[in-house]
């Protein structure tokens, strides 16, 4: 019974990780080339060469009236990831940075979805 237990653990595990994500808020968690928050590419992460620096977070290319920095993001990421880092909406309130799960517009994941 517990390798089934251990079994289920492990896929489980992987599932999450394949379709969890970083819903932008302030920023000030996300890591901009290591952590998962663009939607646009199969891996949900920025494919562009990492020219900010590998521990940039997200928060830096943000304006301070809450906008994208429209000019930062241009001269430092390929096409297919500015597009992506700019069609994210930005939220009038400041909020903390929350994990969602991908697949589902609410984001949230249930059981069932795993399926």
């Amino acid at each position: 019974m517990s390798s089934f237990l251990w079994k289920s653990l492990f896929w489980g595990r992987g599932l999450l990780e394949y379709g969890i994500r970083w819903r932008v808020g302030d920023g000030t968690k996300i890591a901009v080339y290591k952590d998962r928050w663009i939607s646009k590419t199969s891996t949900l992460k920025v494919i562009s060469p990492s020219n900010l620096g590998e521990n940039v977070t997200v928060q830096q290319l943000i304006l301070l009236s809450g906008g994208w920095d429209v000019w930062l993001v241009t001269d430092n990421f390929t096409e297919e990831d500015r597009e992506a880092i700019l069609s994210l909406h930005m939220g009038i309130s400041r909020v903390e940075d929350t994990v969602m799960w991908h697949y589902e517009q609410c984001g949230s994941y249930s059981v069932k979805l795993g399926d």
